[in-house]
């Protein structure tokens, strides 16, 4: 279905609630309730304070996408205590395009200008779920030097 779709008609047909939650509050139910895309499957508040706790256990280790590099140290960081030797790196990849991330942000809303109010709406909690994790990340960094993000739980 994708490839025959625009991205603003795709993102259409995957907010409809008939269609597995991947747009959706994704991370939400990913991370918090369920691990099935199946159709019927929606986020709610219990998701979003099951993921909430997860993203604090101390057996946890998340990064965010706009703090790529800091993500990535620490994920590697708290491997590294279970894999004594081993080198991690990354490539950066997917560069597809001149723009800086604010000329993309842009351009993708003003593309997606027609169902912006529907994609907040149906994401609520992923976004929720963003704004506690950003915090939590950051709030973890300033009180953890060795890379466990989950050190600070019940600081």
């Amino acid at each position: 279905m994708a490839k025959e779709l625009g991205l603003l008609d795709y993102v259409r047909w995957r907010l409809q609630p008939d269609v597995p939650p991947t747009i959706r509050n994704f991370q939400t139910l990913f991370i918090g309730e369920s691990r099935e895309w199946k159709r019927g499957v929606e986020a709610g508040q219990g998701s979003l304070d099951v993921a909430m706790g997860v993203l604090q256990s101390e057996r946890t280790a998340f990064g965010l996408v706009d703090a790529f590099p800091e993500s990535f140290d620490r994920i590697m960081s708290q491997l590294a205590r279970y894999f004594p030797g081993v080198q991690f790196t990354y490539q950066t990849r997917n560069v597809s395009s001149d723009l800086d991330a604010e000329e993309k942000k842009q351009q993708s809303y003003k593309l997606l200008e027609p169902v912006m109010g529907e994609l907040i709406q149906e994401n609520i909690y992923d976004i929720a779920l963003y704004e506690f994790a950003k915090s939590y990340f950051f709030l973890a960094g300033e009180f953890s030097g060795n890379g466990n993000i989950g050190s600070v739980v019940g600081s």
